[in-house]
C-alpha cells in the first residue's frame, strides 16, 4: 500500500483463478480427495470419489504453492525488466504499483500480461487512474468496470484517485456487551494505521473491560455504555474519510522520483501510560504527508513512563526500516521527547537487559 501510493500513476490487477492454474503432481493428488454425489439432483444416490487435478481454493498450503508457484516463474524470466517489479508487488493474486509517467504504465501492462501469460496466468480486472491504460485494457476486454476497485482491503476511486475505508458501520444501541464491542471493532481494517487516534481508544477500552473481569455477554455498567457510543460515532465519522492515493499529489514536481535527497522521511515516537505508538511524515520541499502509523495499548504489567517511550521508540525503528525498503528513502530523522530515552540509546554503559540494544 505505500509502494501504491509513490508515483502519480496507479495500477490494480488481479490473477484469473489463481489457485486452480497451479496444477497438482499426480502423486499429490488422492490428499484431495472428496466425496460427491453421483446424482446432485437425488440425495440417495451413491456417492462418488472425485479427487483435485489442481490446487484447491482453501487449503491451508494453498497460498504458500501458489506464491512458490509464480515466484519460480518470474525466476525462470528475470531477464524481463517487470519480474522484479512483480516480485515485489504481488500479494497473493493481487498486484499493486506506481509508476512516474504514462510510457512506464503502458509498457507494463503489455510485458506484464504477456510474462505472466507465458506461466498460463491471466491478468485481468485493470484498474488504473491513467486514461491510456484504462482505453487499452477496455480494448483487450480486461478493464475493472466497478468505479470503486477494492485493494487489500481499502477502497480506490479511480476517477478522482482517492482511497478510502469500505463501510463498516458499527449501530448505536443500549445493553452493549464487551463481546459486542469486540466484534464491531474488530471491522475496521487500517493497513496504514491512519485511524490510530481513534481506533487505539477502542483497543483501550477492551483492555479495561479485561480488567474488570467482566463475562462476554454481560451487559456493560453505563458509564462503560456512554463511552463506547461516543467512540462508534467516532469510528462512523472517520471511515468517511478519503485521502489523496499519490502522496504529493499537489506537488509541481510529479516527475521527481521520491528518493531524491531533498525527501526525508521524520518519525515521531510518544507514549503515555495507556498507550504508545509512532508515526511517519514523508517531506519533500515544503509539503510533508503523513504516510503510516503504528500504536499499541501498554501492557497489564505496569511498566515506566521511560520504558513505554523506549517501546515507542522500538516501533518507530521498525517502521523506518519496513518504509526505507519499501521506498529507498535516503535520509531519516527520528524524534523524541524523552531525553531518558535519548540517553539510553546514545549511552555506552551496560544497561540494564530490558533497555540493551
Amino acid at each position: 500500500m505505500v509502494r501504491f501510493r509513490l508515483e502519480k500513476y496507479a495500477i490494480s490487477t488481479d490473477i484469473e483463478k489463481a489457485f486452480l492454474n497451479v496444477r497438482l503432481h499426480k502423486d499429490d493428488r488422492d490428499v484431495t480427495r472428496f466425496l460427491w454425489l453421483s446424482n446432485p439432483d437425488n440425495a440417495d444416490s451413491p456417492l462418488t470419489t472425485y479427487r483435485f487435478k489442481s490446487v484447491l481454493f482453501g487449503a491451508t498450503c494453498s497460498p504458500f504453492i501458489l506464491s512458490a508457484t509464480l515466484l519460480k516463474h518470474l525466476d525462470m524470466n528475470a531477464t524481463s525488466w517487470v519480474s522484479k517489479i512483480l516480485k515485489r508487488d504481488l500479494y497473493v493474486d493481487n498486484i499493486l504499483s506506481s509508476f512516474r509517467t504514462e510510457e512506464e504504465v503502458l509498457r507494463y501492462f503489455r510485458d506484464t500480461r504477456d510474462l505472466m501469460l507465458q506461466g498460463g496466468f491471466n491478468l485481468r480486472s485493470w484498474a488504473s487512474n491513467n486514461r491510456r491504460l484504462q482505453a487499452t485494457a477496455t480494448e483487450e476486454g480486461v478493464l475493472d468496470n466497478n468505479k470503486v476497485t477494492k485493494v487489500l482491503g481499502m477502497l480506490w476511486y479511480t476517477e478522482t484517485d482517492e482511497i478510502s475505508y469500505p463501510d463498516r458501520d458499527i449501530p448505536i444501541f443500549d445493553n452493549v456487551t464487551k463481546r459486542a464491542i469486540l466484534q464491531y471493532t474488530s471491522r475496521v481494517y487500517d493497513p496504514l494505521g491512519l485511524l490510530s487516534p481513534i481506533l487505539i481508544r477502542a483497543k483501550i477500552l477492551l483492555q479495561e473491560l479485561w480488567k474488570e473481569k467482566l463475562s462476554w455477554d454481560t451487559i456493560l455498567p453505563d458509564n462503560i455504555q456512554q463511552k463506547w457510543r461516543q467512540l462508534a460515532r467516532d469510528i462512523n465519522t472517520v471511515q468517511n474519510t478519503r485521502f489523496s492515493r499519490h502522496i504529493f499529489c499537489s506537488s509541481v514536481a510529479d516527475d521527481k522520483c521520491l528518493t531524491t535527497e531533498d525527501t526525508v522521511l521524520h518519525v515521531f515516537v510518544d507514549s503515555s501510560i495507556q498507550a504508545y505508538g509512532a508515526v511517519a511524515y514523508l517531506c519533500r520541499n515544503h509539503e510533508s504527508k503523513l504516510i503510516f502509523a503504528k500504536s499499541r495499548v501498554a501492557p497489564l504489567k505496569k511498566l515506566s513512563l521511560p520504558k513505554l517511550e523506549l517501546m515507542a521508540a522500538v516501533i518507530g525503528a521498525r517502521i523506518a526500516n519496513h518504509l526505507q525498503q519499501a521506498m529507498e528513502v535516503q535520509e531519516i530523522i527520528f524524534w523524541s521527547d524523552s531525553q531518558i530515552v535519548l540517553h539510553w540509546l546514545n549511552t555506552t554503559k551496560t544497561m540494564k537487559r530490558f533497555i540493551q540494544k
